[in-house]
């Protein structure tokens, strides 16, 4: 996702409990994108791959409260 002009990915921490980390993107083609830079940070991790948007707004409302 975008988020204030940044690139996040979300890391799944626990079942149902991810955390939101910054990557740098490349090319990005068919439906996949290239992480150039904080690829290191998610290598062999479970990443979400839909809904990233709904957890960025349960994120966000949650911290606002």
């Amino acid at each position: 996702v975008i988020f204030e002009g940044k690139n996040y990915v979300f890391v799944q921490q626990s079942s149902n409990v991810f955390s939101m980390v910054e990557v740098q993107t490349g090319v990005s083609q068919g439906g996949f994108t290239e992480i150039l830079q904080g690829a290191n940070s998610i290598k062999n991790k479970n990443i979400a791959v839909k809904g990233a948007y709904t957890l960025l707004m349960q994120l966000k409302n949650t911290e606002e409260e």
